[in-house]
C-alpha cells in the first residue's frame, strides 16, 4: 500500500514539474511571436490572457488562420 502511495505521489511531482517547464517555455508568447491563429488560440487557452488585448475573446485576431 505505502509503494502505490508513494507512486502516485511521484506521479503527481513529475506532471506537475512537467506542467511549470511547458508554461515557462511558453510564459514570454506575445502576438508578434506567432505567426497563425490557431497557434494564439491553442495559447488563450493554456491560459495566455495577455494575447486578447481588447478583451473580447480572440487572442491576436489580426492574424491569419492558417500560414
Amino acid at each position: 500500500m505505502k509503494e502505490i502511495i508513494n507512486s502516485i505521489i511521484i506521479a503527481i511531482l513529475i506532471l506537475s514539474i512537467s506542467f511549470n517547464i511547458f508554461m515557462l517555455a511558453n510564459y514570454q508568447s506575445t502576438c508578434e511571436n506567432i505567426d497563425a491563429r490557431w497557434k494564439a488560440d491553442m495559447l488563450y487557452k493554456l491560459w495566455h490572457r495577455s494575447l486578447d488585448w481588447d478583451w473580447d475573446w480572440i487572442a491576436c485576431e489580426n492574424l491569419p488562420y492558417n500560414k
